[in-house]
């Protein structure tokens, strides 16, 4: 399970990588509804993040083989029953980005998209122009003020206008955006897939500052005062917000599985394909405490200012659980 659960007052929704979501009760995890994508055809998948509304979850699917189609899905909170739905070739695999009433994402075929998020409709599309190669997944784009800024595959990361979708500048940064593209400091933070971190000028993509990483960035660095990057080979590293000095550097014995850390309070938890959960100080990267949940933890989820954690593992199973600081 990839997506992270969302939590919407006693409801928590899950979605499954057998195409499935699932509408559950957070007091006791029981069945209210399940709704399945494969209904629409294909192997459906579900690798993004979900928007919960008062009256719907937005949510994507992704069939990675060449001629299939993904869909984004607008579902009924009470029922899940769809309200509408918008079919996109191969499918969404980024985050879904909500700014007011018009929803932003980018597709397996490097389309970044704004739509209506009430019904669906296209606002407009971009075309980033790259080939799916071996359909990694796509880097999230990042909305800021008047722009919306994507990473592709090929290594450009492309300004556009949030009201238009016309391309404003592109920069080449040699290899691929890896990570989900964040904002720090007024300059926009990208990993890439050659082990580098990059700060570039929103205004112009100047490329301010470039920073070498022990391994490759990926997921959504987290903003603390600096940066905290997760990468491959369980390296995980805080650096000033300028990338100029490193804060701590720690290391666990595994690989990462989740893409999405979660900070509560004075520690970033993260997931490991060693099926723990490993809670991080802030202050210095030592680990605090790890929990095993007999999986790969391949996302968290948390609520009531953290007291509640909903995790996700690679077996297809949700716990809550909380966890006392």
């Amino acid at each position: 399970m990839f997506s992270p659960p969302a939590v919407a007052g006693d409801h928590l929704y899950a979605a499954s990588c057998s195409g499935s979501v699932f509408g559950l009760r957070r007091a006791d995890g029981d069945f209210v509804w399940v709704y399945d994508a494969r209904d629409d055809g294909g192997r459906p998948e579900y690798h993004g993040t979900s928007i919960v509304t008062d009256d719907v979850i937005v949510i994507a699917t992704d069939d990675r083989r060449a001629e299939a189609v993904g869909h984004v899905y607008a579902l009924d909170r009470t029922t899940g029953e769809p309200r509408w739905k918008q079919p996109f070739a191969i499918g969404v695999m980024t985050d879904l980005i909500p700014v007011g009433d018009v929803l932003y994402f980018a597709t397996l075929t490097e389309q970044v998209v704004a739509l209506k998020l009430a019904s669906g409709e296209p606002v407009w599309t971009f075309e980033a122009g790259s080939a799916v190669k071996g359909f990694f997944a796509t880097s999230t784009p990042l909305v800021a003020e008047s722009r919306v800024f994507f990473g592709g595959i090929d290594g450009t990361l492309h300004a556009l206008n949030r009201e238009t979708g016309e391309k404003v500048w592109s920069r080449s940064l040699g290899e691929r955006v890896s990570t989900a593209l964040i904002a720090i400091d007024g300059k926009i933070l990208a990993g890439t897939a050659d082990n580098k971190l990059h700060l570039l000028e929103p205004a112009t993509g100047k490329i301010v500052a470039t920073r070498d990483l022990p391994g490759l960035p990926f997921g959504r660095p987290v903003v603390d005062g600096g940066v905290v990057v997760f990468m491959t080979g369980g390296e995980v590293r805080s650096l000033s917000s300028d990338l100029s000095s490193v804060r701590w550097e720690s290391k666990v014995d595994t690989e990462w599985a989740s893409f999405r850390p979660v900070v509560i309070g004075e520690e970033i938890l993260a997931g490991a394909d060693d099926g723990r959960v490993y809670a991080l100080r802030l202050k210095d990267g030592a680990t605090s405490w790890s929990q095993d949940f007999g999986g790969p933890v391949t996302s968290l989820t948390s609520a009531e200012q953290g007291s509640a954690i909903y995790i996700g593992t690679a077996k297809g199973i949700v716990f809550a659980t909380r966890f006392e600081r």
